[in-house]
């Protein structure tokens, strides 16, 4: 079962990027980002080498453009939420991005799924709600209404719903190229698209070079093992398998987030992101 050890590494490898992020909390959140893609490029570059660049088909160009700029809007709140809120208690809210692919696949691909599918999105509901529970002193719906007022879980529920439409830009993109001349381009267009704001910032981005260099580079490897361990998982198996098993990320967060970072409450965050990723594998199976 080599595509579950290389799915379960790139669930891993997505946590060290948000833990990373998080070691980069005074950098301002566009550095940040620039790095997160301009680094994983030369390893994306080198997989496209050998893959070699597909027929394009029709089309292709706008739904890359479209791709490429959601998942920058979509990474900007994830770092902007590492570094207001703890680790534990915002990664897990990214496994909502399944619920909401339930309506946005529906929509865009007219893909459609069952019973099991509600039962799924009902889980993850009450993942959320246990990753909460410690406002419930304030009101019995205060842990749901928690995800909107936190701002950093606000942030990360931002991010899923943009993931839950860039997911299917991205199937359709790699339909109409392939997985790693689609990934590689996407990468290289966020990376150029901020480097206007990179030029203007020299100061930041030589504080962050001179103070961060360890995180930045952790944090480009990861996302280069994340992309290499995902294009070849999905080459063993079906798509949904591997994004299942990839929303592990949130549960390796909350070990991150306790035991990197001394976050507090970790039995109560295990247990609602446990419960929101056996709601991910839910929606998973019932799309199989």
């Amino acid at each position: 079962m080599t595509w579950v050890l290389l799915s379960l590494t790139a669930g891993l490898a997505d946590a060290t990027i948000y833990a990373a992020m998080k070691k980069l909390a005074d950098v301002p959140p566009h550095v940040t980002l620039w790095w997160r893609f301009t680094l994983a490029l030369p390893v994306l570059g080198a997989l496209l080498a050998v893959d070699g660049i597909p027929e394009l088909q029709p089309g292709l160009l706008p739904v890359l453009l479209l791709f490429s700029v959601l998942i920058a809007a979509g990474s900007l709140l994830i770092i902007r939420a590492t570094q207001i809120a703890p680790l534990s208690t915002s990664m897990p809210v990214l496994s909502f991005t399944p619920a909401f692919l339930l309506l946005t696949s529906w929509l865009m691909l007219g893909e459609r799924s069952g019973p099991i599918g509600t039962v799924g999105v009902l889980t993850i509901v009450l993942g959320a709600y246990v990753l909460n529970a410690h406002q419930r002193d304030v009101g019995l719906l205060a842990p749901l209404k928690a995800l909107v007022t936190a701002r950093g879980s606000l942030y990360v529920l931002g991010t899923a719903l943009i993931y839950a439409v860039s997911a299917n830009l991205g199937k359709i993109g790699i339909e109409r190229s392939s997985a790693t001349f689609f990934t590689t381009a996407a990468y290289g267009v966020v990376s150029l698209l901020v480097l206007p704001w990179m030029l203007r910032s020299a100061r930041d981005l030589g504080r962050a070079m001179k103070e961060h260099t360890g995180a930045l580079l952790l944090m480009g490897g990861a996302a280069a093992v994340m992309m290499l361990c995902y294009a070849l998982a999905v080459q063993l198996t079906i798509v949904p398998y591997v994004i299942a098993l990839k929303r592990t990320n949130g549960l390796f967060s909350v070990l991150f987030g306790v035991l990197l970072f001394k976050e507090g409450r970790a039995r109560q965050s295990l247990l609602g992101a446990a419960i929101m990723f056996a709601g991910v594998v839910l929606i998973t199976l019932s799309g199989a």
